[in-house]
């Protein structure tokens, strides 16, 4: 079976690319050299000269990650006072 592709981005210099998604493996970007970000593969990349266009997927990016790290701290305080009420009985 063939790994997923799935999209790598480098906001920094507007660059994308494409590979297989890897949990341990980070792609760096040809430009910068900095890690790229990873985005689902179905989402539509800017072309480099719309400006416009990657500061709104930035954006999308940076509200999801957020969005997400909310969703985790709110589990992991779930998790936290289950555990809690289950010590007392």
């Amino acid at each position: 079976m063939k790994a997923k592709q799935t999209n790598f981005v480098c906001f920094k210099c507007k660059t994308a690319s494409r590979g297989p998604w890897r949990r341990e493996f980070a792609f760096k970007c040809s430009a910068c050299q900095s890690d790229m970000e990873m985005l689902h593969f179905d989402t539509e990349i800017p072309r480099k000269k719309n400006t416009t266009g990657w500061k709104k997927l930035e954006k999308f990016f940076r509200d999801q990650q957020e969005r997400l790290q909310k969703e985790q701290e709110e589990r992991t305080r779930e998790i936290e006072r289950w555990k809690r009420e289950r010590e007392k009985k």
